[in-house]
């Protein structure tokens, strides 16, 4: 359902809402009480030395959401607050790796709304998202993202959803990474593969000083 004109802003309700909430729940329950993580419930709001830490910062400014009065930033993923949860700091690698997880809301501007490939729930200003995160030493992070792709992975057998795993090329991944793989699922409606979860190495992107 439209909340005001365009199609950026949805609503979920009666069963959509509930199949919703009930499969985040899982995903939660699934990489907490089967592969050690950690759930969090982080801020969904940041300070800006957060938002440049996870790579953000400068280059997806007008896609973000920014309340002018305080400088914080509404955060376009998960992955943003968890990047910052240990900001500062420095880890004893006898304590790795550590696996955090964490579902909030994610926010984003996304000017591209017309045409068919952002028709329908494609591309909203806000939506629920489950989050993966992992602190490892560098020289694990290859392995780790390995991990995590077939934790993800595993989510759509079990669900039984039609999907492929793509390996994406340089020239079609963010700046910050070193390595990115896409999970797609097939979609009998629109009669295309759709986007449903993206893994990514930061290898030593947020672990050196800015």
């Amino acid at each position: 359902m439209r909340v005001s004109r365009g199609q950026d802003f949805l609503f979920s309700k009666g069963k959509g809402a509930k199949l919703q909430r009930a499969l985040a729940a899982w995903m939660l329950d699934v990489q907490t009480e089967q592969h050690g993580y950690m759930e969090i419930d982080p801020p969904l709001l940041v300070r800006p030395e957060t938002m440049t830490g996870s790579g953000n910062l400068p280059k997806f400014k007008d896609n973000l959401y920014r309340d002018e009065e305080t400088d914080l930033w509404l955060i376009p993923t998960a992955e943003v607050a968890l990047n910052g949860l240990h900001q500062g700091q420095i880890i004893d690698p006898g304590i790795l790796p550590l696996k955090y997880v964490a579902q909030t809301p994610s926010f984003r501007k996304e000017h591209a709304s017309a045409g068919r490939d952002v028709r329908g729930i494609k591309r909203v200003h806000q939506f629920e998202k489950v989050e993966m995160f992992r602190y490892v030493e560098p020289e694990n992070s290859e392995a780790a993202l390995e991990e995590m792709l077939n934790e993800a992975e595993e989510l759509c057998k079990r669900l039984n959803l039609t999907h492929r795993v793509l390996e994406l090329c340089a020239g079609d991944i963010g700046f910050q990474s070193a390595k990115t793989y896409d999970i797609e699922v097939w979609s009998p409606g629109s009669a295309e593969w759709l986007e449903v979860s993206s893994l990514f190495d930061l290898y030593r992107f947020s672990g050196t000083p800015k």
